[in-house]
């Protein structure tokens, strides 16, 4: 999914919320962003780890969501996510490095517990579109798409009437493909900020 078909997803959705008369109860659009750190399993080292050191854990990622919430318990979500250098490798002189970038949109359904007061507990899950783009100063330059699913669960907090914070855990299965080197699975831990309407 590119970014101009994420936007007209987010339209999409405040569309449903316009037109919605009224929401159930705990329900309403989200907007919000997050920023965290995304890690990838030992798979990913496609090149002799006894050559080239392996860096799995991404730099900072960050995150934009859209989220309708049909009422407390349910909703879907919309995001668009930049997980960093998920992988990095070079050699021992580090004149020989090569890297790989991972960018994504998902769409999800959510299933949330109200847990305690303006708090709750959610966990989700979906599909998401994928692409990983390698760089490297000695392997061609090279680009994978994958498509597959998604799960995370975390734990929201209402700050305020129209503000709140997420803290979450998310996996995305199976990234990467066969023009980088590699199939992972990768791990994303992020704090968020949300804005509720």
């Amino acid at each position: 999914m590119n970014k101009s078909k994420f936007v007209a997803l987010l339209i999409g959705l405040a569309g449903v919320v316009a037109s919605t008369q009224v929401l159930a109860e705990g329900g309403g659009f989200l907007l919000g962003g997050s920023l965290g750190r995304a890690q990838a399993k030992d798979d990913a080292c496609a090149l002799d780890t006894t050559m080239f050191s392996c860096d799995r854990t991404g730099k900072v990622a960050y995150s934009v969501f859209a989220s309708l919430m049909t009422n407390k318990y349910f909703g879907m979500e919309v995001g668009y996510h930049d997980l960093g250098t998920v992988v990095e490798q070079h050699d021992a002189t580090q004149t020989q490095t090569a890297s790989v970038k991972t960018k994504l949109s998902e769409f999800v359904f959510i299933a949330a517990y109200p847990w305690l007061d303006r708090v709750s507990i959610y966990a989700k899950g979906g599909g998401y579109y994928a692409r990983s783009t390698l760089t490297s100063d000695f392997l061609a330059p090279a680009q994978s798409k994958a498509r597959q699913w998604t799960y995370g669960a975390g734990v929201s907090w209402d700050m305020f009437r129209h503000t709140g914070l997420r803290l979450e855990y998310q996996r995305y299965n199976n990234i990467g493909g066969a023009e980088v080197g590699f199939h992972t699975d990768v791990e994303l831990a992020s704090l968020g900020v949300y804005f509720k309407f």
